[in-house]
């Protein structure tokens, strides 16, 4: 659909938002953020500017009635989502020690 702008809905570790956020703003998407209602996710949203590209949904991963409320509510303001990202996942080089193989 011509004129739409991508949706897309990072959850994950705030800190590690930002850098998807911002490559995601710089695209032309509109951006969720959902998370525990808080003065920091606040502060972050507002750190990321425009409240009509970047905003926050309250949820309570840990509550199935508050991931369904949080899903009406995206549902309910958004017309779409284009991707939802994950980015709870947390990776890092792992280095073992080479091993001896005998013949």
């Amino acid at each position: 659909m011509a004129g739409m702008h991508p949706v897309v809905v990072l959850a994950g570790r705030q800190e590690r938002s930002v850098r998807y956020c911002d490559g995601a703003r710089s695209r032309g998407a509109r951006v969720v953020l959902p998370g525990a209602a808080s003065e920091r996710l606040g502060a972050l949203v507002r750190s990321l500017g425009d409240e009509r590209r970047v905003v926050s949904v309250p949820v309570d991963l840990s509550s199935l009635p508050s991931v369904r409320l949080a899903a009406k509510e995206i549902s309910a303001n958004l017309r779409h989502v284009d991707a939802l990202l994950n980015i709870a996942a947390t990776f890092s080089a792992i280095t073992a020690k080479p091993r001896r193989v005998s013949r």
